[in-house]
């Protein structure tokens, strides 16, 4: 989401409520749909399960094969993603066999 409406509250005949309420998390895609969350999140895991350990995938790496399947998503927001999921950093999934 948007640093723009972060912590960020509307007053309404509901009562106070956060600006994010107002907006979908997701990306569009192919058709111009949106993608949800959990599975732009889901489609993250995947390539990451699927890397090879010695060489990890780095964020931008992971955007630009989610762009070619026709999904925008930025560095930072793969990176976010990868965060919530409790996935190391490219550095940390680096596996050094002897």
């Amino acid at each position: 989401m948007s640093r723009a409406v972060a912590n960020k509250y509307a007053l309404t005949p509901q009562g106070v409520i956060e600006l994010r309420f107002f907006f979908t998390e997701g990306s569009n895609g192919p058709e111009g749909a949106d993608t949800p969350l959990p599975v732009l999140k889901r489609k993250v895991r995947k390539l990451i399960e699927d890397e090879n350990p010695r060489h990890p995938l780095t964020d931008d790496q992971l955007a630009a094969m989610l762009g070619a399947q026709g999904i925008q998503l930025t560095r930072r927001t793969v990176a976010k993603y990868r965060e919530d999921m409790s996935i190391p950093s490219t550095h940390q999934r680096r596996r050094r066999d002897g």
